[in-house]
C-alpha cells in the first residue's frame, strides 16, 4: 500500500486558518477531507512539511 500525496497548499493554508479559528483536528479533517494523522503531521511540523526526499529504490 502506497503512501497518499502531501497536502497541497491549499489544504495547508485552509489547516492553518481553521485551526487558528478554534477548530480541532478532527473538524478540521472533515473540512479538508483528509485523515486525521495527516493533518496532525502537518501542524506539528509545518517548517519542514513535504520536504523529506523519496525513499524509493532506484530503478
Amino acid at each position: 500500500m502506497g503512501r497518499a500525496s502531501t497536502l497541497s497548499s491549499h489544504e495547508r493554508n485552509q489547516t492553518k486558518t481553521l485551526s487558528t479559528t478554534g477548530y480541532t483536528v478532527k473538524q478540521i479533517a472533515d473540512v479538508v477531507k483528509r485523515f486525521r494523522k495527516a493533518i496532525m503531521n502537518f501542524l506539528r511540523h509545518q517548517e519542514e512539511y513535504g520536504t523529506k526526499e523519496s525513499s524509493r529504490l532506484p530503478d
